[in-house]
């Protein structure tokens, strides 16, 4: 019987557009599997082609890319691994598209979100980065000293220290000791090797006048220019592209995926269902804790009659009166202090509001185990079956049972809805593994951090 439905397997050189090679036009492809992960993307591919081991062809050459394509579209690419001969065949696995972040290194002296990647996308990584607009980057680390020796540059980006023959270092626009250079000062020329011209006088203060026997001296010719410059915590070329996008993107609660057209994408964890999935068989929930009330611990301004405010430790209690009916009351702590961005000061209405936030977005209960899905089970919202080859992970599922299953000892819940976190297609069967995505808001003590993270 004829397989409409069937996918074709290419493999083309590194660049991904010359000497394609249809490895169903050397024999069947059997067995073939491919799926995808979140954060990542394209992931695992693997087949076997059915003919000879000591057959050689350039289409298995490890390194070219590899592309699993239904009817005109392309539903998964990626690099081909090593083929394995066998007594079926030859053994064929590749890697997706989502992890080629591990073949770069991240060159992070262009210190943003997105300037390693495109430092990365520049040296050959065949990812599509329109701009990463949000997530965390980690602050610079304390300054280290460089000296700057060419002309042309402006005394504005950066802390300096100059220093003559009468006076020891100074920083820019201080009056510690030395000069004090006015901010946006530039190096006319290089006088020498260790002197520098500049277009505006360095003037060293009055009140250090017993450190220089000249006072009121101005001069545009200094020794020793010095800029601290912070350097980024993590440095350039230790780690790799994909370690730099879970560092940038986990901690602010964010997601990272490249979809199969290769385009990078930076989200918020959505919440919006897209597909339906109904199921016959029961599935266990994981419970990670009915929590229902919290306490909280936070630092709060204590206004002073002489105008000087100071901060003293306070405690609020927020708590969830549904949740106390329904599972009744189970208390948890936690302390904001180093959380936030105001100098972890609040009120108590403020304190009251986070701890409020915090529960509504806290899940008592997850799924961890995966769903195993046929034609008619993953439908879209209006109820149509999709192809379920044509399906990625990152997508929000709404469970629908066929029986009450699904609700572990409770008689009615609340919509089930969860991310996919690893999708994985089977050629063969037609069928497909749908596996959720562990969320950081089964973690309570977890959720202030993601919440309150400096997003740059």
């Amino acid at each position: 019987m004829l397989k409409t439905e069937a996918s074709q397997v290419i493999t083309y050189e590194p660049d991904g557009v010359t000497s394609p090679r249809w490895l169903g036009a050397f024999a069947h492809v059997n067995g073939l599997t491919w799926g995808f992960t979140c954060p990542g993307g394209a992931d695992q591919m693997s087949c076997v082609l059915t003919m000879d081991g000591t057959f050689r062809t350039d289409a298995l050459n490890p390194g070219r890319v590899v592309r699993v394509s239904r009817g005109a579209s392309s539903v998964w690419e990626g690099i081909l691994d090593e083929p394995t001969p066998q007594s079926g065949g030859w053994a064929i696995t590749a890697h997706g598209a989502g992890t080629w972040g591990s073949h770069f290194l991240a060159d992070t002296r262009n210190y943003s979100l997105d300037g390693p990647v495109e430092a990365a996308i520049d040296r050959g990584l065949r990812w599509n980065d329109a701009g990463i607009t949000s997530g965390y980057l980690p602050p610079l680390s304390p300054p280290t000293n460089t000296t700057r020796r060419d002309a042309g540059c402006i005394l504005n980006d950066g802390w300096y220290t100059v220093e003559d023959t009468h006076a020891v270092a100074a920083d820019v626009g201080s009056h510690v000791a030395g000069y004090a250079i006015p901010v946006g000062t530039k190096i006319v020329s290089v006088v020498n090797g260790d002197s520098f011209l500049m277009d505006k006088p360095a003037t060293f203060p009055r009140s250090k006048s017993k450190r220089h026997p000249d006072p009121d001296k101005k001069t545009k010719t200094l020794k020793i220019i010095t800029k601290h410059a912070g350097q980024p915590q993590i440095s350039p070329f230790s780690t790799d592209i994909t370690s730099w996008m879970d560092q940038i993107t986990a901690p602010a609660g964010l997601l990272w995926s490249v979809d199969r057209y290769l385009n990078l994408r930076v989200f918020p964890l959505p919440s919006t269902p897209t597909r339906l999935l109904v199921t016959p068989d029961p599935a266990a929930r994981t419970i990670a804790n009915d929590i229902t009330s919290l306490v909280l611990s936070y630092q709060e301004v204590v206004p002073h009659k002489k105008g000087k405010n100071t901060s003293v430790q306070d405690y609020t209690e927020v708590s969830s009166q549904a949740g106390i009916e329904r599972h009744g009351r189970i208390e948890s702590f936690l302390d904001l202090s180093g959380q936030s961005g105001n100098a972890n000061v609040y009120t108590d209405a403020q304190a009251t509001d986070v701890g409020a936030d915090i529960l509504e977005r806290y899940k008592r209960v997850s799924y961890a185990s995966a769903f195993t899905v046929r034609y008619g089970q993953y439908l879209t919202l209006g109820g149509q079956p999709v192809d379920l080859g044509a399906e990625e992970a990152g997508t929000v599922v709404r469970l629908l049972y066929s029986d009450s299953g699904g609700l572990g000892g409770e008689v009615t819940s609340s919509p089930v809805t969860f991310v996919v976190g690893n999708y994985a297609f089977d050629e063969d069967s037609i069928t497909a593994q749908v596996t959720p995505l562990s969320s950081f808001r089964t973690d309570i003590s977890a959720l202030p951090g993601v919440m309150f993270r400096n997003l740059r």
